[in-house]
């Protein structure tokens, strides 16, 4: 079990170290959602070669989250559908991350974050437990960190 002092201590070490390198905003709103799902627990590789077959492929056809929600309902939302709609989309049978897709879709379309700014003020304000915590099944907390970083919120 980890301890609010604990925690303190972690931060103000944090402070002392120097910023980020390189560039991890993402200012589109349909790879923000792509990568929410894709990348983590995933080699880099694979993640890198997965956005660039969306990019070469579906990039015209998907670009708001209206285009995203009518190729996701083109696709049954069972394993079969979700690894062929894995397939259509990246380029590999990552079923499970095209189910956590469909999820984080209907999830932002309940709270009204259906494009690029809104997603960025929704990142600015929200925080873990209250916003995210439990709303799609598989998608944590490093998964929720890593997404409100990619809108230029300091996690720290």
């Amino acid at each position: 079990m980890i301890a609010d002092g604990d925690v303190e201590c972690v931060v103000l070490a944090a402070r002392g170290l120097p910023p980020a390198e390189g560039v991890y905003i993402e200012e589109d709103y349909v790879m923000n959602l792509l990568e929410t799902v894709l990348d983590y627990m995933l080699q880099t590789k694979v993640v890198v070669k997965a956005l660039e077959y969306f990019k070469r492929n579906r990039w015209d056809e998907i670009r708001n989250l209206d285009d995203l929600e009518g190729v996701l309902d083109g696709f049954p939302n069972d394993q079969a559908g979700n690894t062929a709609l894995a397939l259509h989309l990246w380029g590999y049978k990552l079923w499970t991350r095209a189910e956590q897709l469909r999820g984080l879709t209907r999830f932002f379309r309940t709270i009204a974050v259906t494009d690029q700014e809104r997603l960025r003020r929704w990142a600015e304000t929200s925080s873990f437990r209250t916003d995210f915590e439990g709303k799609v099944k598989g998608l944590g907390p490093a998964v929720y960190q890593w997404l409100v970083m990619r809108q230029g919120v300091d996690t720290v």
